[in-house]
């Protein structure tokens, strides 16, 4: 098993602005939870593969 290496910038980045509140603090629409649930499932990717 190898150990997973530090969150990369652009991982950090790409979390921070999907936990960020939108400057227009709307309710998130179907198509962006859709959007984040691909970028959480390509992290958890990017994470496993290492």
């Amino acid at each position: 098993m190898s150990t997973n290496p530090p969150p990369t910038p652009l991982k950090k980045a790409a979390l921070r602005h999907l936990l960020a509140p939108s400057p227009t603090t709307k309710p998130p629409s179907a198509a962006a939870l859709r959007n984040a649930r691909q970028w959480a499932r390509a992290a958890k990717l990017l994470d496993e593969r290492g």
